[in-house]
Order: C-alpha cells, then structure tokens, then sequence
C-alpha cells in the first residue's frame, strides 16, 4: 500500500498538476479571446489595449486580463448619455459557460 502511495505521489500528483494548469491557461486564453472579439471599435483603440498574463509559478495559479483604456469603464457600463453595453460580463460568462457567476467588481481601482 505505502508502495502504491508513492507511486501516485510521484507520477499522479505532478500530472494531474500540469492538466490543472494547462486547462486554466487555456481558459483564460479563451476568456481573453471573448473579451477582445466583444469589445466595440470605433477607433480600434480599445480593443488593442486589452493584455492578458498568466503566473503558474506560485502555489496559486493567477491570471489577470487587463485593459488601460480610460474611457472602457463609460463604455461598458455606460454614462448619462451612453446606456450600459455590459459587452466584458457577456464575453466572460459565454466562454466561461452558462452556469458561471461573475462575483465582485470587475475593474480594479488603481
């Protein structure tokens, strides 16, 4: 049995890590795509500002889409004079599938 343990341990573990950590970047890859391709062009501005990073080399795989347009927050959620177009939650939760759920803020104050 201590044999059998260390054999999952040794070949199990590391694999099922490297599955675990390909299916995520391959996630956030496929959000990042959703996001650009929903993202509205007047200018093309703003759709090529958006950049995406993944680090798997802490304990915690991270990932973080980002875009540094001033202007995206009124264009996503709308102004006095534009109304909200939501295109970041809708590209979000259509690569993500149809039982994902968005929590917290989506823009983070910088």
């Amino acid at each position: 049995m201590e044999d059998l343990l260390k054999q999952v341990r040794r070949e199990a573990i590391p694999q099922v890590k490297v599955e675990t950590e390909e299916a995520f970047v391959n996630q956030v890859d496929d959000t990042y795509r959703a996001i650009v391709s929903a993202t509205p062009v007047d200018t093309g501005y703003m759709r090529s500002r958006w950049e995406q990073s993944v680090d798997t080399t802490k304990p915690l795989i991270t990932a973080e889409i980002r875009n540094d347009t001033e202007y995206l927050p009124y264009v996503n959620e709308g102004s006095s004079t534009q109304p909200a177009q939501r295109f970041i939650e809708q590209a979000v939760l259509s690569s993500l599938g149809t039982n994902a759920v968005i929590e917290g803020p989506i823009y983070e104050d910088t």
